[in-house]
């Protein structure tokens, strides 16, 4: 299920998945839960709550809005199997660029969610040649990311991301 709000400059979404596995136990997770204000001067936005980074092409969409069933490459290896997820706070510049349609810079700082795994990686007496969980950002996480959009006409557009995301590996 989820929820979303629209009131003037104050916007909120929510998004939360529950299942019941084999044993017949319910579990519950909380995808994303947060507040923005936009509109702010200079073009600036503030976003507060659980929300997935604006970090590459990829990760800010979730699972069931991708157009294909599996992480890009780059995603799977640096993020393992899910999105990076933040429980913290960002602020948007949206950058007044004559030549793109859209162009913006997004710093986020916070810690991140529990995640838990309900499948067992690998098998008995292999060692895996590349751990992805290895990968995945410990408690603090900071990322930065720019977004530039350059319509080439109705139907064409490219679009460059170069992002960053810092702190400790497992």
């Amino acid at each position: 299920p989820g929820l979303s709000l629209k009131a003037g400059m104050l916007q909120g979404f929510a998004t939360a998945s529950g299942n019941t596995d084999a044993a017949g136990d319910f579990q519950f997770g909380l995808e994303e839960a947060f507040f923005k204000i936009i509109d702010l001067p200079l073009g600036l936005q503030l976003r507060g709550g659980q929300y997935y980074n604006r970090f590459g092409f990829h990760n800010s969409a979730h699972s069931h809005a991708w157009t294909f069933v599996d992480q890009h490459l780059v995603n799977g290896r640096s993020l393992d199997e899910g999105e990076m997820a933040t429980i913290g706070g960002e602020v948007s510049w949206n950058v007044p660029l004559e030549f793109f349609k859209a162009s913006a810079i997004s710093v986020s700082v916070g810690g991140l969610p529990a995640h838990q795994h309900g499948t067992q990686h690998g098998h008995a007496g292999e060692e895996a040649e590349f751990e992805a969980e290895g990968a995945n950002f410990t408690d603090r996480l900071v990322s930065a990311t720019w977004v530039n959009q350059y319509d080439i006409n109705d139907s064409n557009r490219v679009t460059g991301i170069f992002s960053g995301a810092w702190g400790d590996n497992l």
